[in-house]
């Protein structure tokens, strides 16, 4: 049955060889898109989702809010200080990790 489909399919394509090539490049093009999508959206939503309590792991970020309340910056990252206050302002946090940039020693 599939040899009726490939055989039908490359009937159509061979009088329109230059238009049948575009079509087919652009199919291919969109696909491997929509999958290279799909796969770093796969990858974003998967962070830290390997550690056993991934569900009580927080990131701390900052937000520069303009006068009227809108957000005009936000970053994320903290200065470091904000570790041993957060720690000690919040009970509820039972460990603080600080990672700083051009720093590739991480020590438990």
């Amino acid at each position: 049955m599939f040899q009726n489909y490939f055989k039908i399919a490359w009937r159509n394509l061979q009088p329109y060889k230059v238009f049948s090539l575009i079509n087919l490049l652009g199919l291919k093009v969109g696909l491997t898109c929509g999958l290279l999508i799909a796969l770093f959206i796969m990858d974003e939503l998967s962070y830290d989702r390997y550690h056993t309590n991934a569900d009580r792991i927080y990131r701390v970020t900052r937000s520069f809010l303009q006068k009227d309340g809108s957000v005009q910056l936000h970053l994320g990252r903290v200065a470091p200080p904000f570790g041993p206050l957060i720690k000690n302002d919040f009970k509820e946090v039972e460990k603080v990790v600080r990672l700083l940039q051009n720093t590739f020693n991480i020590r438990y």
